[in-house]
């Protein structure tokens, strides 16, 4: 059997070692060049995206949502395409196509504070986002 799996995150790529990378669109409030990372669990039911934010983001200024999935609409999805999108401020942080369904109702976030380098100044942020990958229908 062979050890890859067939996840595909946002990116759309083949993840390498159960995960991959990508950019996030440039936005006033994050780093220039700041990239999110993604995983699968080793069973591949579970996707969790790591994005970095500003030190001293607030939970009320996150927008993590779902969109499409056979509906379509204005905010990307048509075709029948599942959506994520993570705004930050009001304004789009992350926005693209999953490479598959996923449970609704099962998405979760969070946020994380890491220690600043030096240990000076707020902590840094990351938003983690869990996303449950939806049963195929039978």
């Amino acid at each position: 059997a062979s050890g890859w799996r067939s996840c595909v995150f946002c990116t759309k790529l083949w993840p390498v070692e159960g995960g991959g990378h990508g950019p996030l669109e440039p936005h006033r409030c994050v780093a220039e060049g700041a990239s999110y990372r993604w995983a699968q669990s080793e069973a591949g039911a579970e996707v969790t995206a790591w994005l970095p934010l500003p030190p001293g983001t607030r939970a009320r200024e996150v927008g993590v949502a779902i969109r499409g999935g056979g509906g379509g609409g204005s905010s990307g999805g048509g075709d029948g395409e599942t959506w994520l999108e993570v705004t930050l401020g009001g304004e789009s942080l992350l926005k693209g196509a999953l490479g598959g369904a996923v449970a609704r109702d099962e998405l979760e976030w969070t946020l994380e504070d890491a220690p600043r380098a030096g240990g000076a100044g707020e902590p840094s942020r990351t938003l983690v986002v869990a996303l449950l990958k939806a049963a195929p229908p039978h």
